[in-house]
């Protein structure tokens, strides 16, 4: 009867030890059935869908299909260029005297303004010194008599005219003696003008302590570049007025970082337009420039110039624009229209290939880059494989569900 207890306890061990066991068999068990890591199923670019349209499906979407095909390709790039004044079309206008600057009727034109030839930009009135003060003194003297002697003439062929025209009138006189009389009275009259008019600006002149305004007029055709001078200004022998610049042909500068010089067709033409280098903005052919280089060393930049022909007056000096320069590489590559590639969300180019009549298969493609309307790509199907380059976005659309 003693016994009985150790028995027991052997028995409640062993249970206990069998539990244990079968727990941690049905956690390793667990364990085993549960992978680490749950993969959906990937779906293969060649398993893509194949899209099978109806003929009239086909016609309602304007489904149009072209090659792809292999050809040369004039590569550009894009760089900031600016609109220059040509070497040799810049003038700069100084003053033949020190003398106070006068603004002429209707003021004085302002930079960026277009002048023409002889147009008057400036009045000078040159100082006088004290020898001039002193040889303007004599001449207003002179000046003086000079219009003393012109009103006795004046008054003396007036009375011979009046008294050859009573003597005609009474028939006593020639005619010829009246049209004698009255054309040394015109003379007389017009001397009498001048040296009146001489007289006045000889007063001025002294009073003013100045000598007869020169006119300062624009030598040629053209644009202001910077008026230097201003009204009433005080100026010295030689000062600079104003730049006048001819921009019938422009001048385009590109500063060229010396890295790329090696990539661009420097033989080439070149398209300007817009800096955001939009295709439909380029508004005009340039021409290189034949010109010695030149290089800023601090920038680590080479100047380019092209020739800019225009009669437009929005071409200013200083202008930034955009230059589409042509590149050196031009190597066959294979080229659609850029209609026929479209994106998915992840930014991944495609094209849909015809295979079969009424039957598209969407392929991958790496885009290059595209130029005008051309897509240029790599990695993409032969040339002569037909692509859809119409309604390819609406393929596109039917078949990710994003377009009923």
């Amino acid at each position: 009867m003693k016994k009985q207890p150790k028995a027991l306890s052997i028995v409640l061990v062993f249970i206990v030890a069998s539990v244990g066991l079968w727990i941690l068999s049905s956690d390793s068990t667990k364990k085993q059935k549960t992978p680490p890591i749950v993969v959906q199923k990937i779906v293969k670019e060649e398993s893509l869908n194949t899209l099978t349209l109806t003929e009239e499906t086909e016609a309602r979407l304007g489904i149009k299909i072209e090659p792809i095909i292999q050809k040369k390709v004039q590569r550009t790039r894009l760089y900031s260029g600016e609109i220059i004044t040509p070497v040799g079309s810049l003038g700069v206008v100084t003053a033949p005297f020190g003398g106070i600057l006068k603004a002429p009727k209707g003021g004085v034109p302002k930079s960026g303004d277009s002048v023409t030839k002889g147009q008057i930009i400036f009045k000078l009135m040159p100082l006088l010194t004290a020898e001039a003060r002193a040889t303007a003194a004599v001449l207003q003297i002179d000046a003086d008599m000079q219009v003393q002697n012109a009103t006795t003439q004046f008054e003396a062929t007036k009375a011979a005219a009046e008294r050859a025209r009573k003597m005609f009138a009474n028939g006593v006189g020639a005619k010829r003696l009246v049209e004698e009389s009255q054309a040394a009275f015109d003379t007389a009259s017009k001397t009498l003008e001048a040296a009146k008019a001489r007289q006045k600006l000889q007063e001025e002149s002294l009073n003013q302590g100045s000598g007869a305004p020169i006119l300062i007029t624009s030598p040629e055709d053209g644009v202001l570049r910077k008026v230097l001078g201003a009204q009433g200004q005080n100026v010295q022998p030689g000062a600079a007025l104003f730049e006048i610049g001819n921009l019938a042909t422009a001048w385009v500068r590109v500063p060229l970082p010396m890295g790329d010089l090696g990539d661009i067709a420097r033989d080439k033409q070149a398209q300007i337009g817009s800096l955001s280098a939009r295709a439909d903005r380029l508004t005009q052919v340039v021409t290189p420039v034949v010109a010695p280089p030149f290089a800023n060393p601090q920038l680590l930049t080479v100047d380019l110039l092209y020739v800019l022909h225009t009669t437009s007056e929005e071409v200013i000096p200083g202008q930034r624009i955009g230059v589409q320069l042509p590149l050196s590489d031009n190597d066959e590559s294979l080229v659609i229209p850029s209609s026929a590639v479209v994106f998915d969300a992840l930014g991944g180019s495609w094209v849909y290939e015809q295979i079969a009549p009424l039957t598209y298969s969407r392929q991958r493609v790496t885009l290059s880059y595209i130029i005008g309307g051309d897509a240029i790509l790599t990695n993409a199907p032969e040339a002569g494989a037909k692509v859809v380059s119409a309604g390819a976005q609406a393929l596109f659309g039917a078949e990710t569900g994003t377009m009923k």
